[in-house]
């Protein structure tokens, strides 16, 4: 309105152009603090998802670091149960474990066994019998 047009208004239809002005400055208030708060209150979301993205990265760095472990603990189980293995076929005390073994007899020992039954009898022979019969009783095989 002119100021021309003011003028010729009567002051009750002034007071109610006044209380018009006066709600719609109350309903432009009441809509700019919920603009505010609207605001605000994206703002704390948009912390919130920044502060949930920092913590899923640092949940993400744990969860790789516990992979990293995890991994290097079956590698070291695998490496401790292959080594496990072969400490088995070679027996639990290496080579201790051939030293307990019983050795295997030589052609040349087989050989002197078998002859020295032959030596026995043919000493026996030119033994006197008084030797022979204290050798038999020490054997305790003859007696007389």
């Amino acid at each position: 309105m002119t100021d021309k047009e003011l003028h010729k208004l009567s002051r009750t239809e002034l007071l109610e152009i006044m209380l018009q002005q006066q709600k719609e400055i109350e309903r432009l208030q009441d809509e700019l603090e919920k603009a505010k708060s609207l605001i605000e209150s994206r703002k704390m979301l948009m912390r919130k998802a920044g502060s949930i993205a920092d913590a899923a990265l640092k949940i993400s760095e744990v969860f790789e670091a516990a992979q990293n472990a995890a991994d290097r603990y079956l590698m070291s189980v695998k490496a401790s149960a292959e080594h496990g293995v072969l400490e088995t076929e070679e027996g639990p005390e290496g080579e201790n474990a051939q030293e307990e073994a019983p050795a295997e007899e030589s052609p040349a020992e087989i050989t002197s066994q078998e002859e020295a039954p032959e030596e026995n009898a043919a000493a026996a022979e030119n033994a006197s019998p008084e030797e022979s019969h204290q050798e038999e009783t020490a054997d305790g095989e003859q007696h007389e």
